[in-house]
């Protein structure tokens, strides 16, 4: 654990039991830490958020100045058949930016989870840190943070080739038995396993960072090593049965986690959604103009939903801290090493 955590007790009795936890324990405990901390863990949040609505709106500007095909809508799909070389261009260079400003946005999370575990953490165990140290903590564990991200990404880009490889060569078959009935069943097949590959490879990446942060947070080890560390931690089994695979505890887990933030976020995202649709034609392809919105509105509407993601989000972060301790008290006895440590002080 972080030598640098205070080692005094809290004023308060520590938020979790350290014993083995039922699923259903998990995120009761993982909703009780969420709700007795949800307003400074909101502050932390929201500046992050806001960090990343403004890449985010930056992109976006960047995008509607020089390559204003890449937003899509009816002009993008007039350009396709009046101008495709064109269209193809700008729909490429649209792609690798939103793909680059995404890998910055989730690099950004993953560092605002290591400073909310920092600051989450101690009180399950006991004690406190504040708001700044957790911050501190977050800038010192830059470096491991940056490495250990390099090889997720390296990792996640392997796996995503991997994973389609079935699917390229079924189209290279399409090519190869053009206009005939086996093209067109390849063609399917392709299409079908190509969608199985994206599902496969977002369960395996959500599993594979899942308790990460918490690993940079608490662990002073290289990010070399929090990478490998995160990965034994979500591996094996911890009990008898489908439900000790650790894997799919982690799987529904994440999953029940998950639709409670989604449901929320269709909530709050609806006022941005709403006005997409009355004045760009959102759900009008062949009509939609997303230059047509009105920023005066837009923007509101945006920031209400980053408001309310900066209240509920940490419920995630939360779970990640609930689940990384009841992984280390099932394989390490953390109860026993933090009751050792207490009788011995």
């Amino acid at each position: 654990m972080n030598e640098n955590w205070p080692t005094q007790k809290a004023k308060v009795p520590a938020m979790v039991e350290l014993r083995p936890l039922a699923l259903g324990e998990i995120v009761d405990r993982a909703a009780t830490l969420w709700r007795a901390h949800w307003k400074v863990l909101f502050r932390l949040y929201l500046g992050f958020n806001l960090v990343q609505y403004v890449l985010l709106k930056g992109f976006q500007l960047v995008q509607a100045r020089f390559f204003p095909l890449g937003r899509g809508g009816a002009r993008t799909i007039a350009a396709l058949t009046d101008q495709p070389a064109e269209a193809a261009r700008q729909l490429i260079v649209s792609g690798i930016g939103g793909g680059g400003t995404m890998v910055i946005i989730l690099l950004l999370s993953l560092i605002a989870g290591v400073a909310g575990t920092h600051y989450v953490l101690p009180r399950v165990l006991g004690s406190q840190t504040t708001l700044a140290q957790s911050l501190s903590r977050a800038r010192a564990r830059l470096g491991a943070t940056f490495s250990a991200f390099g090889l997720l990404v390296a990792w996640s880009a392997a796996i995503a080739v991997l994973l389609c490889l079935p699917s390229g060569a079924m189209f290279l078959g399409v090519s190869m038995q053009h206009g005939s009935p086996v093209a067109v069943g390849l063609l399917i097949m392709g299409s079908v396993g190509l969608l199985l590959a994206f599902i496969v490879w977002v369960l395996w990446f959500i599993v594979r960072i899942s308790v990460l942060s918490q690993v940079l947070a608490a662990e002073d080890i290289s990010g070399r090593a929090a990478f490998a560390r995160s990965n034994a931690l979500t591996s094996g089994r911890v009990e008898p049965g489908f439900f000790g695979l650790v894997k799919v505890r982690l799987t529904v887990l994440i999953t029940v986690v998950a639709l409670i933030l989604t449901l929320v976020s269709l909530v709050s995202g609806a006022p941005a959604v709403i006005i997409n649709a009355i004045y760009g034609n959102l759900f009008d392809p062949a009509h939609a103009n997303p230059d047509a919105v009105p920023p005066l509105l837009l923007v509101p509407a945006e920031l209400f939903n980053v408001a309310v993601t900066s209240i509920v989000g940490p419920l995630y972060l939360a779970f990640q801290v609930v689940f990384y301790v009841d992984m280390r008290t099932r394989r390490e006895g953390l109860d026993l090493e933090l009751k050792l440590k207490g009788a011995a002080a």
